[in-house]
């Protein structure tokens, strides 16, 4: 009689004899029990998995888990969304005018609940590649965040392979210009199917960082050839692997929400960005009955703890205080040179913050409008 090992997902509890480390309905990682005796075909089937090498590379593949979210999830619950993700990928935007309607309640509610935020841009190469590049760097330097921005490219445009390299080559070297960052600085979201059909190699791919899309139960994605068919090969960061995590499970109101993971170990993640993630609960272990009883809410103990916090530095002799995020508002007071104060919030037509505590406490500065600087917003 030979040991089997009861393959439950930690988030639909599905039971599953595939031989992958991740669940065929929802994608998400499945939690190993070794639990009775059996002798036959499943586990003929399933046993050249559990080798120290394969769980290993498990343990590595789920120790850093993330989302992707926008707009279409709805309100989401961070509460319940940073017991199921450490990083969360936030759109932005998209094309070259369109700002993400739930941008700044995605943004706040991360920071505020301890899960490290990021920005993505959907890229639409039949819109202006320059504008589209100023689009998106005007929100990330309203957001700040310690992990790269990330360049969604995924749709041509309907340009040609040349035309579409050459707007992209524009795009990208414009953001990094206004950014001052390098591209081994930056991340590109993509699939395989859509680089190697759409663009293919041209050679400057490789400097930047890869988030691959595949929705799959592999153990590893499929990579473009600019990244894995070139002299030397690069691997993926972060990957996109499920579509369809239940939306619900994650605090979302979409049915749906996209699922990733990063390609390392929660330490290496909080070195590589300067960040301090946190390990996620246990998961609870499955009752060995029939019918499991319902998980257990975790104690504020398995809570992973919000640390995070943004501050903004007057950078100029002196700045207004006002009742709100524009101009047209009164002003209430003034702040010198170099005072930093804590943020609950980012709102306005350009950038303004709102002071968290003190004696202006829900007031607003001014940190960026026409073209001027007058204070820095810091996330620690």
């Amino acid at each position: 009689m030979s040991p089997v090992i009861i393959i439950n997902c930690r988030s639909c509890g599905a039971s599953n004899v595939e031989e992958s480390p991740f669940c065929h309905i929802c994608g998400e990682p499945m939690r190993y029990e070794l639990n009775a005796t059996y002798s036959g075909s499943i586990w003929d089937k399933i046993k050249g998995f559990f080798t120290p090498t394969s769980l290993s590379a498990f343990a590595v593949l789920s120790e850093v888990v993330g989302v992707d979210i926008s707009e279409y999830q709805g309100i989401i619950d961070f509460d319940k969304l940073r017991l199921k993700a450490q990083y969360a990928v936030i759109r932005a935007g998209a094309g070259n005018t369109y700002t993400d309607a739930k941008l700044t309640q995605n943004y706040m509610g991360c920071v505020e609940r301890g899960i490290v935020p990021e920005l993505y841009w959907f890229v639409k190469p039949d819109k202006d590649a320059l504008k589209t590049a100023e689009a998106f760097f005007t929100q990330w330097e309203k957001f700040p965040t310690k992990l790269p921005p990330v360049h969604d490219v995924e749709i041509s445009g309907g340009l040609a392979k040349t035309a579409l390299d050459s707007w992209l080559t524009k795009y990208l070297n414009r953001f990094n210009v206004l950014s001052g960052l390098k591209p081994e600085n930056c991340m590109i979201y993509t699939s395989a199917y859509f680089w190697n059909t759409f663009v293919g190699i041209t050679g400057w791919e490789k400097y930047y960082l890869l988030w691959a899309a595949h929705w799959t139960t592999a153990s590893s994605p499929l990579l473009p050839n600019a990244w894995s068919k070139i002299q030397v090969p690069k691997t993926w960061t972060y990957w996109q692997y499920s579509s369809k995590g239940k939306g619900s499970d994650y605090g979302a109101q979409s049915q749906y929400i996209d699922l990733d993971r990063y390609n390392g170990t929660l330490a290496s993640f909080n070195q590589r960005w300067g960040v301090h993630a946190q390990p996620l609960p246990t998961a609870p272990t499955p009752s060995p009955s029939a019918s499991p009883s319902p998980s257990p809410s975790p104690s504020p103990s398995q809570m992973p703890d919000s640390d995070w916090c943004i501050t903004d530095k007057v950078i100029v002799q002196t700045l207004n205080v006002r009742n709100g995020p524009s101009t047209s508002y009164a002003v209430v007071g003034t702040l010198p040179l170099n005072t930093v104060v804590d943020v609950s919030g980012i709102d306005g037509t350009d950038v303004w913050a709102q002071i968290k505590t003190g004696q202006y406490s829900g007031k607003w500065i001014c940190v960026k409008t026409g073209g001027s600087k007058f204070s820095e917003i810091t996330i620690e």
